[in-house]
């Protein structure tokens, strides 16, 4: 019989595990290989007696900086007797707690993932999604260290056209304490970029117009443009206080090769001052919609794919895209790529809405816009670390 002695204080809960452990009762049992038929009928009982051992463990290290909770745990001065009948109750659920041991020291990151370049995406509901995240990042290449950074301020867009306005957040807010960041009001005077935000009057001018009773971005074409994300950029690193730059890359493929893109993102991944944003055309990634914009956080060089933090959450989670269909979907064009924004849509029709349906309708949206096609591609976005340690300095 193993007796466990309810004086207060931490030694009786110390000495009841140590006297379970060395237990000629308990020996025997971590042995056991297999259990009998009448031991598996009392699966869910035993189950009860584990929890209760793991229960006392957990105790024995609350007890360490609350005394009080042992205190009233152990409340009587009376000795309970816990035969060895129950103890053997323990039989087959003392090998799944010595499993449970095992997971939670696993050797880390090595379980192989199925190769699945050029098929799907990987998403983020996957275990392997994980394991292929944390792979890169413990990898001597760390292609993960921008997932992490964009974590910071990677926001879900408000609607269905500000994919490219929050992706700009997440990269903005990935540099926070290293940039200085607009101030929302609602956050005022905290620093930290938001959608509603991000429009001013050097938007308004080289960008998108955005008033009160008059979102561009809600007017066709609808959202924006690979260009106009540059600008919308600029516009708010203006006053970073560190030099800055931000690049647009149009990936046709009479000219940029898949191996071009590849370098290219995996270069700016392994810079800590380098941010990556795509517009993609998500059927190219077996994915339902149309043209979309968001960040890239990873590559992972055993599936040879990258995590895209997709931003419209309420769709589609994080996902691994193998590097064929992200290339795939970077290199098609834009129906209307480039237009003469932002003073074009004061010349549609008032009520003109980017959720329209028509061809003779978007036919003639698309006149006075000017559309023309462009490819769909990149976006980097660089701060100089070194001239802003000087400036601190």
């Amino acid at each position: 019989k193993i007796t466990i002695s309810r004086k207060i204080g931490i030694y009786p809960v110390v000495s009841f595990v140590k006297n379970l452990i060395m237990s000629e009762s308990i020996i025997p049992l971590l042995s056991t290989t297999s259990a009998s038929s009448s031991n598996n009928q009392r699966t869910t009982s035993s189950r009860t007696v584990v929890l209760s051992i793991v229960a006392v463990l957990g105790l024995t290290g609350v007890a360490l900086t609350h005394p009080r909770v042992v205190s009233s745990f152990f409340s009587s001065e009376e000795d309970n007797e816990l035969s060895i009948h129950d103890v053997r109750r323990v039989d087959k659920l003392m090998d799944q707690f010595e499993a449970l041991k095992e997971k939670a020291n696993p050797v880390p990151f090595e379980r192989p993932i199925p190769n699945v370049a050029g098929l799907d995406p990987i998403y983020f509901n996957n275990t392997g999604a994980f394991t292929s995240l944390a792979n890169s990042y413990l990898s001597n290449n760390a292609y993960a260290n921008d997932f992490f950074m964009m974590l910071q301020g990677n926001d879900v867009q408000i609607n269905q056209a500000y994919c490219s306005v929050a992706s700009t957040i997440a990269v903005l807010n990935s540099f926070k304490n290293r940039v200085n960041l607009p101030v929302d009001a609602v956050y005022s005077p905290y620093q930290y970029a938001t959608q509603p935000d991000m429009f001013n009057r050097c938007t308004s001018k080289n960008v998108i117009v955005n008033r009160k009773r008059f979102n561009g971005l809600l007017k066709p074409p609808g959202g924006l443009v690979l260009d106009q994300i540059v600008g919308l950029i600029d516009c708010n690193l203006r006053d970073a206080g560190v030099p800055y730059s931000v690049e647009a890359l149009h990936v046709d493929p009479t000219s940029v090769s898949k191996e071009m893109v590849v370098t290219k993102v995996k270069r700016a991944l392994l810079d800590p001052n380098m941010r990556v944003i795509i517009n993609y055309k998500r059927s190219e990634v077996h994915q339902a919609g149309g043209g979309h914009f968001s960040p890239i956080g990873a590559y992972s060089e055993e599936l040879d794919a990258f995590l895209v933090m997709d931003v419209a959450k309420y769709k589609y989670s994080d996902a691994w895209i193998p590097s064929d269909l992200f290339y795939n979907s970077l290199s098609g064009q834009d129906s209307c790529g480039s237009w003469n924004y932002p003073r074009a849509q004061l010349d549609l029709p008032r009520n003109a809405s980017y959720t329209d349906t028509g061809d003779e309708l978007w036919n003639e949206y698309n006149r006075i816009l000017g559309c023309a096609p462009a490819y769909r591609g990149i976006i980097f976005v660089t701060i100089d670390a070194d001239e802003e340690e000087t400036k601190k300095d």
